[in-house]
């Protein structure tokens, strides 16, 4: 049997608390989610049959509890899930400026469903009130406000209001979702967004975690990143010729330029024609390295009580500032492309800004002679750096001599630039790439179709999609193939959803490829993703770039390299020292949970026995037979004690005694 029954049995039985009226207060949204449905997204014509399909899935899923065996749900669940689901919805959690009987902190929320019209959202919500009570949990007559008042040991109302279906925590009045229209430029549709403020949310649980060590931490860590006290909103939607896909963080841009994680400048034209125009993916962006430097060594210092400079020092050789930071200028770009290869895999090349070529000489020589060391000492010779000219260039090639692998990842540098590949074939075009010996990605132009305003962009990341929808045709074909096996009958012939995917030529005829810019708006930060109106066009797309991208390659190689020191390079003795503080910590732990449960003991005994004494005192005298009896409300919903002081921290019941004569006491024990 399902386990909802006994679930809704056990709120049944539990005893309303009848939520106080809550005055007029101030909320302030912490999480906010708003959906139109799917169908708010395929608007465009290459999308309908897809659309149509997807109607069709709640026809099928009615028709599985008769073909699958013990299918164990209850009557009438799944065509009420199917209806909860179907439309436009929202979800809303706020924090109220007054507190709310019946919670731990001040939250109120309210999920919303909106049907077509009032007489259905009726409907809706008497069909719900029905199956409740269908499955134990009865909530009588509609009341005249049209809100039930749900028996659990929350304030929660469900009802319905206009055209809403809504189920309300802490407020009967409900909470309103966020609006992020403006978000999205003029003309657009919003199909779906949100917001979440972190901070705040963060604040709320700091109120109740204070003081706990591994909270502290964690929180420390967060400033670190600026990610302590941030708000994050998004939405996306539609206009008459693409999709836009909006995300803003309101204040995080200061905060973030601090850290050193978001630099003050700007992406360079120049930059960006690093990029050929043939490119299939890439990216591009500005750092600041130094400034990241500084945080993970604050990072390393307060969390770990590690001097980053010094162990990097000791393992590699190499100092932190003078090697692995003075190399490199602000800027990077990494990408795939035909002209390096094919537009594949092994094609991708990372293109970073030099700020000082000797520098980075120096830094690459120290590196070059650890890997011959373990090369000759570990493996024989079998692994080495090799060397070669090209292009009036030293091409440097991690190589294995005497043996047939199939892989040779290279670097070499021009004036101004280092570069690596997954071969040397790609290395050397992006070579003349920066030469200036082709077109750049501002050339291309799907790309400038997309590009919008240009000033202030910090980072921008490009999918060529009219060039990857013939990699990821098929691939997209056989979802789409399994939709339609999916949504068809095999009792109704007449559930036929046709073809879902268009041709090939009908999919790429005025594709438009996928850009997101990233900058900074005074003290905010903004990402803007435009891409195609069909979202076939989309997914088709993005399956091309995974099946021909290392989407895990996300900062090249030579920006990672000294700012990533492995667990495994600690020395044996830290982690020793891990261990005996872990050990430490956990003996702390247990301390702290025995000290927490005799506190919780102590507390329900004081609280049974007051509430044995005005029993008696209300009773003559006479104490009452369990403890049971305690918690009964009475007609104002009033009871000497709440349920929860009867059951220890075990979960069993406590043991009673009561008196056995007019000198005895009532006692009161732990269970056996």
């Amino acid at each position: 049997m399902s386990c909802t029954i006994p679930i809704l049995s056990l709120l049944a039985s539990t005893a309303a608390l009848q939520p106080a009226p809550q005055q007029e207060a101030r909320v302030t949204p912490l999480l906010s989610l708003t959906g139109q449905g799917c169908e708010a997204l395929l608007v465009d014509p290459k999308d309908q049959p897809l659309r149509e399909a997807l109607g069709l899935l709640g026809a099928r899923l009615l028709e599985l509890p008769e073909e699958i065996p013990d299918f164990d749900a209850p009557p009438g669940l799944l065509p009420l899930v199917l209806r909860l689901l179907d439309g436009p919805g929202s979800l809303t959690i706020g924090e109220s400026s007054r507190a709310v009987a019946g919670m731990p902190l001040p939250l109120v929320g309210e999920l919303r469903l909106v049907r077509p019209d009032a007489a259905d959202a009726r409907d809706l919500s008497g069909e719900l009130v029905a199956f409740l009570g269908d499955m134990g949990l009865e909530l009588g007559e509609r009341p005249e406000s049209g809100a039930w008042v749900m028996p659990a040991p929350l304030p929660l109302w469900m009802g319905d209001e206009g055209r809403h279906v809504f189920l309300r925590l802490g407020a009967e009045g409900g909470v309103e979702p966020a609006s992020q229209r403006d978000l999205l430029p003029e003309g657009a549709q919003v199909a779906f967004s949100g917001m979440l403020d972190y901070g705040t949310a963060m604040e709320l649980v700091s109120s109740v975690a204070a003081g706990d060590p591994d909270f502290d931490e964690m929180m420390e860590m967060l400033a670190g990143f600026g990610m302590d006290d941030f708000s994050i909103a998004w939405a996306c939607g539609t206009d008459d010729e693409r999709t836009h896909f909006v995300i803003e963080m309101p204040g995080w841009a200061a905060a973030a330029e601090a850290a050193g994680l978001v630099p003050p400048g700007e992406l360079q034209p120049e930059t960006v024609a690093l990029i050929p125009a043939d490119a299939t993916w890439a990216s591009a962006m500005t750092f600041d390295l130094a400034g990241a430097a500084e945080l993970y060594r604050g990072i390393a210092r307060d969390m770990a009580g590690v001097d980053l400079d010094e162990l990097i020092r000791e393992h590699t050789g190499l100092d932190l500032e003078a090697d692995l930071v003075a190399p490199w200028g602000g800027a990077a770009v990494f990408y795939a492309a035909d002209s390096t290869g094919g537009g594949g895999l092994f094609s991708t090349v990372t293109v970073v800004e030099l700020a000082d070529r000797e520098a980075f000489a120096r830094t690459f020589g120290t590196l070059e002679r650890h890997l011959a060391e373990l090369g000759q000492q570990e493996l024989e010779g079998y692994l080495r750096v090799s060397h070669f000219e090209d292009r009036g260039l030293d091409f440097g090639v991690l190589s294995f001599p005497g043996l047939p692998i199939p892989f040779e990842l290279c670097f070499t540098t021009t004036e101004d630039y280092a570069v690596f590949g997954l071969t040397p074939g790609a290395v050397s075009a992006a070579v003349l790439q920066i030469r200036s010996e082709g077109a750049g990605l501002i050339d291309n132009p799907h790309f400038q179709a997309q590009l919008g305003e240009v000033e202030g962009i910090q980072a921008l990341s490009w999918v060529n999609t009219p060039r990857l929808l013939q990699d990821g045709y098929g691939l997209t074909s056989l979802m789409c193939s399994a939709l339609a096996n999916g949504v068809r009958s095999p009792a109704d012939p007449g559930r036929e959803p046709g073809r879902l995917m268009p041709t090939f030529a009908e999919l790429r005829r005025g594709a438009k490829g996928m850009l997101t810019v990233s900058r900074r708006v005074g003290d905010d930060y903004r990402s803007e993703t435009r891409m195609d109106r069909s979202q076939l066009v989309n997914a088709t797309g993005t399956v091309g770039y995974l099946c021909n991208s290392p989407f895990t390659l996300l900062v090249g190689a030579g920006i990672g390299a000294g700012l990533v020191v492995p667990e495994v390079m600690k020395a044996q003795h830290q982690a020793e020292i891990a261990i005996e503080q872990a050990e430490a910590y956990r003996a702390q732990a247990e301390a702290q949970e025995a000290a927490n449960v005799e506190a919780r003991v102590e507390a329900d005994f004081v609280a049974l026995y007051e509430a044995l004494e005005r029993y008696a005192a209300n009773n003559g005298g006479r104490y009452p037979d369990t403890l049971d009896e305690l918690a009964v409300r009475d007609a104002n919903g009033a009871a000497y004690v709440d349920a929860k002081h009867l059951i220890d921290p075990w979960g069993d019941a406590y043991l009673y005694s009561p008196p056995m004569g007019e000198d005895s006491e009532p006692q009161i024990d732990l269970a056996d």
